[in-house]
């Protein structure tokens, strides 16, 4: 059983990290409200200045805002990306078209590969660059850089007010340690 200062400690921990979770959804959220609206003003503003025939306009504190446009493309729906690399090629633009691979993926494999090599992932490990590296097929040795880091992430719904929370932690103070 662990003492009670030392789970003391995790639970202000804990409370310090979802606190900390829940502020930062709060900005990203706040982030995303004020990213629509800027795009939303700059499609206004995009047309009043057309509409009126100004392209440029300097401003008070030196800068200027101007119209700039822009070309954007995107693959067209139900289009086969390897039929449009054929035509890519066809037109004379095969140097466009790049050979890749997917990082997520990658990272996925490499996972999967220690697993099946070495054994599992531990938490808190700290395998080496030379530990991934030896589990590696000889033609990927000493191409990547693999790295371990724990993370700590929540399961289920966060709580919804402090309240809560303060219950559960006392809780868990009363009839012992939840970790």
């Amino acid at each position: 059983m662990q003492e009670t200062g030392k789970t003391d400690a995790i639970q202000d921990l804990i409370k310090e990290y979802l606190d900390l979770r829940g502020g930062v959804k709060e900005w990203e959220e706040q982030l995303e409200r004020v990213k629509s609206q800027c795009a939303d003003c700059e499609a206004r503003l995009a047309k009043a200045m057309i509409f009126r025939g100004v392209r440029s306009q300097k401003l008070l504190d030196g800068s200027t805002i101007y119209l700039a446009p822009e070309v954007h493309l995107s693959k067209r729906s139900g289009i086969d990306t390897e039929r449009l690399i054929a035509a890519l090629r066809e037109a004379g633009l095969g140097d466009l078209v790049q050979e890749t691979y997917q990082v997520r993926s990658l990272q996925s494999w490499a996972k999967e590969n220690w697993e099946r090599t070495k054994g599992s992932v531990e938490v808190g490990g700290e395998a080496t660059g030379d530990d991934w590296d030896a589990s590696l097929p000889a033609p990927l040795q000493g191409l990547l850089n693999l790295y371990q880091r724990t993370r700590v992430r929540v399961r289920g719904q966060p709580r919804s007010s402090q309240e809560e929370f303060d219950e559960e932690c006392a809780r868990a103070m009363r009839d012992g340690p939840i970790i």
